[in-house]
């Protein structure tokens, strides 16, 4: 009955330009305030306008756009305050993460000591980390 259902290659496109945009919005490309045309974004992307439009409904569910009228698809603005609400929040949460992750490291490196002999270890390798990314600016979403 369900046999045959699959994810049409559109959803697939339009998921691709959200993701593209919604990285696009955390990471500052577009200023607060700053006026976005679909037809310019389809064309910069290469695609049609169709899964740019659906991806900017969903940014503009998600807060991150606004429409404001028929035309006008603009970055949302931040105030002051909701921008420190959501720094606070984060640092929470980022804070609460951090917690939680320790302390699995925890347990699960102190079962490793117990249970390890020279020859079960593996090699020493050395770790590379990147550095978090901070959003420029800072999106609804």
């Amino acid at each position: 009955m369900l046999d045959g259902l699959t994810i049409s290659s559109r959803e697939n496109l339009t998921s691709r330009v959200h993701g593209q945009l919604r990285e696009a919005l955390m990471a500052g490309r577009f200023w607060p305030g700053q006026r976005l045309r679909i037809r310019e974004i389809a064309l910069a992307m290469g695609v049609s306008q169709t899964p740019v439009r659906e991806a900017i409904m969903q940014l503009v569910c998600e807060g991150g756009l606004e429409i404001r009228s028929s035309q006008a698809i603009n970055v949302v603005k931040l105030s002051l305050s909701r921008y420190k609400e959501l720094r606070e929040v984060r640092m929470l949460l980022e804070g609460l993460a951090t917690e939680k992750a320790t302390g699995l490291l925890t347990s699960a490196t102190s079962r490793l000591s117990r249970n390890a002999t020279p020859n079960s270890l593996p090699p020493r390798r050395a770790v590379t980390t990147k550095p978090p990314r901070w959003p420029i600016s800072i999106s609804t979403s």
